[in-house]
């Protein structure tokens, strides 16, 4: 959508990783709301993002937690190339 000269994006995440060698760490699943916002004095192909995940480990064999779940706030500058 759009306010003003800004562009907003409304976006919701759903994840999954998989780690070839089963490390408790590197395997999850994770969802949650995010925001990419590209502000009026950005270049075109500049966009700015944030995520709020929640995640939950699915491989538990050596986790030292056993709550097993964490969240993550994740802030990002993307940048595009297109032809």
């Amino acid at each position: 959508f759009d306010v003003g000269r800004e562009t907003a994006q409304l976006l919701f995440n759903l994840d999954y990783v998989r780690d070839s060698q089963s490390q408790y760490w590197a395997n999850s699943v994770e969802m949650g709301p995010g925001l990419k916002l590209h502000l009026h004095w950005m270049s075109r192909n500049i966009y700015f993002a944030t995520d709020l995940l929640h995640g939950i480990y699915t491989n538990n064999l050596y986790n030292p937690d056993p709550r097993s779940t964490y969240n993550d706030i994740r802030v990002s500058f993307w940048y595009a190339l297109t032809k």
